[in-house]
């Protein structure tokens, strides 16, 4: 009968658990040790990777410098043998189809010493990425969007760039 029940009781329970040797606090310290361990690896491999990175475009920038005077001294020597050539065909002493031979010797040397120069410009280029430079004087200019001048602004201002110096 639901109006008027035979019984009537009410239950009411109170517990308490204590924890045995804290293993669940134990646990999420090891797990914090774990993680900060592992941040700590993580960034020795970040550093380790930018040193490499600024060690590499520094080493291709003194590699480059070295091939521009070496294909520059070539492109002066080739010039110096295509003008001598002139000389040594007006006395009959070599053909036209030598003297076109050391003209194109010329010209390839000049190619040469022209390609150094740029492979010598985009060497500095990389290293002034490596640096940081590029990040913290061009990123605004070279932003595509309004999006991604508006992200580096407030990259900026909270202090998310300051590895670059922004």
């Amino acid at each position: 009968n639901i109006v008027e029940p035979d019984s009537v009781s009410i239950f009411t329970r109170l517990s308490y658990r204590y924890p045995w040797g804290n293993h669940a606090a134990n646990a999420n310290i090891t797990v914090s040790e774990a993680a900060l361990e592992n941040q700590k690896i993580l960034y020795q491999v970040s550093k380790n990777k930018i040193q490499t990175s600024y060690n590499n475009a520094n080493m291709a920038v003194e590699s480059a410098k070295s091939r521009v005077k070496v294909t520059k001294r070539l492109y002066e020597l080739t010039q110096l043998t295509y003008k001598k050539s002139i000389k040594q065909m007006d006395l009959g002493k070599i053909t036209e189809y030598e003297l076109l031979v050391k003209n194109n010797d010329m010209i390839n040397a000049q190619k040469t010493w022209i390609q150094s120069l740029i492979d010598k410009k985009q060497a500095e280029a990389r290293l002034l990425a490596a640096k940081g430079i590029l990040a913290r004087i061009y990123a605004l200019r070279t932003a595509q969007t309004v999006f991604d001048r508006h992200r580096i602004n407030s990259l900026a201002q909270n202090a998310g760039l300051k590895y670059f110096r922004f």
